[in-house]
């Protein structure tokens, strides 16, 4: 865990413009070369799995992350996803997650793939209103929200293209549906699912770079 969390880490800082993460650059390089980069932005609203999946308002999901793979053909991969991301929603849950997924990918020859994945992870949740607490002098005041923790767990639906098949791109674009679901969210409502449509692109940086040195 802590190297995918570490790992998950460097992406962040690659993406901000940083050059060189502790004088190793090269070694950077490499690890992004092997390892892409996935990001996905969508929309969610609370509600039974598979319900509302277009949904007509919009509340923002967005998530970031990379993939390990423990299996990595030419048209079949199995891998583990590590992710932070959040949602908000003025008139429900908004939150902070971080994440990781167990996956199997396939793809066809000509670039169309399939994938779904299953997972597990933290979410720290806000209420959607003002919070208010009685004082010492029996009177109600306005005090912080510092967010209530919780397990998370989620399952992943994606279909999309690989444009490295045909032309030779490292990156790849999908539609994705995801169920979102809050553990132990209070006592009345032990399990909240969350329904989610996402567009995203998943790529690597400097591939092409390696494969012209392994030639």
């Amino acid at each position: 865990m802590r190297k995918i969390v570490f790992s998950l880490a460097i992406i962040i800082l690659i993406g901000s413009g940083c050059n060189s993460l502790f004088g190793q650059e090269v070694e950077t390089k490499k690890w992004l070369a092997k390892h892409p980069i996935d990001f996905a932005f969508g929309n969610f609203l609370v509600g039974m799995p598979f319900s509302n999946i277009f949904i007509n308002k919009f509340y923002p999901l967005v998530t970031i992350g990379t993939e390990f793979y423990y299996r990595n053909k030419n048209k079949s991969q199995i891998y583990q996803t590590a992710k932070i991301g959040g949602y908000y929603n003025k008139y429900n849950t908004s939150s902070f997650f971080i994440n990781t997924e167990i996956g199997y990918r396939y793809t066809f020859g000509f670039g169309l793939f399939a994938d779904a994945n299953l997972g597990v992870g933290y979410s720290h949740l806000f209420h959607p209103n003002a919070i208010y607490k009685p004082n010492d002098n029996g009177e109600y005041e306005q005090v912080r929200d510092w967010g209530k923790p919780s397990i998370m767990a989620d399952y992943l639906l994606s279909i999309g293209y690989d444009f490295s098949k045909r032309l030779n791109k490292p990156a790849s674009i999908f539609l994705r549906y995801g169920n979102y679901m809050q553990l132990f969210y209070n006592s009345d409502i032990p399990v909240l699912p969350q329904n989610s449509f996402q567009i995203g692109i998943r790529f690597f940086v400097n591939q092409n770079q390696k494969l012209n040195e392994t030639k």
